[in-house]
């Protein structure tokens, strides 16, 4: 009759099938490996940043300098609300345009757009309380293009008077006025009118007119005539 056999050599028994079971595993793996050539497969390339097609290059802005979008104009502007705030530059001339700052904002909630037409620029030019240029008697307006105003901005734009009187049709035909100080009156038919003052310099006096040589008389190629011989005197 034979004896049991003790835990201790189960437990060998146990670790000898395990370890020759993980053998035939790493001899198939090795297989495997051999008869796909062993290369390990390649990593994928890493992708190249490059610029973004549809980014613009951003222009270098002066420091202290805000890029700042604004809203495109819905309408027209109602004239009521619009403010305008003219100034005249310094050292401008009689005698000729006259160039004159405004600086357009407006109380509405919306952006809109101030056209010549529809805004009725109304400007009285005077002289001692005496209006040498009214813009209402000929329904002229110095504002020709279209002004774009946004709410909480001011649009800063230029005008030129012709320096003439207004007249009966604010042509140019009308007399150019005289240096000395001026009032001026603008804005919009129902709307608050800016007010300002200015001084003209004298014109420049004209250039003095070309003073042409003068042509020196022709030469003539004409022979001239020997001297007559004098008588011989008598024998």
């Amino acid at each position: 009759m034979s004896r049991p056999l003790s835990p201790e050599v189960y437990r060998r028994r146990r670790m000898a099938v395990a370890f020759a079971v993980l053998v035939l595993i790493l001899l198939v793996l090795l297989v495997l490996r051999l008869v796909s050539g062993g290369d390990e497969p390649e990593a994928a390339p890493k992708p190249t940043p490059s610029a973004d097609p549809t980014t613009e290059p951003t222009a270098e802005l002066p420091d202290g300098t805000v890029p700042v979008t604004l809203s495109a104009a819905a309408g027209a502007c109602d004239p009521e609300s619009v403010r305008i705030s003219p100034t005249v530059p310094p050292d401008q001339t009689a005698g000729g345009p006259v160039r004159i700052d405004l600086a357009v904002s407006s109380t509405s909630a919306e952006p809109c757009t101030l056209e010549a037409s529809e805004a009725d620029l109304v400007t009285v030019i005077a002289r001692d309380g005496s209006p040498v240029y009214d813009s209402t008697g000929c329904q002229v307006s110095l504002l020709s293009e279209p002004i774009t105003v946004n709410p909480q901005w001011v649009t800063v734009t230029s005008v030129e008077w012709n320096g003439r009187a207004s007249g009966a049709t604010c042509s140019e035909t009308e007399a150019l006025v005289d240096d000395g100080s001026y009032s001026l009156q603008l804005g919009t038919l129902g709307g608050e009118p800016g007010e300002t003052t200015f001084t003209l310099a004298p014109a420049p006096p004209p250039p003095p007119a070309p003073v042409e040589p003068a042509v020196p008389p022709a030469e003539t190629d004409q022979p001239t005539e020997p001297p007559a011989e004098a008588p011989a005197p008598p024998a």
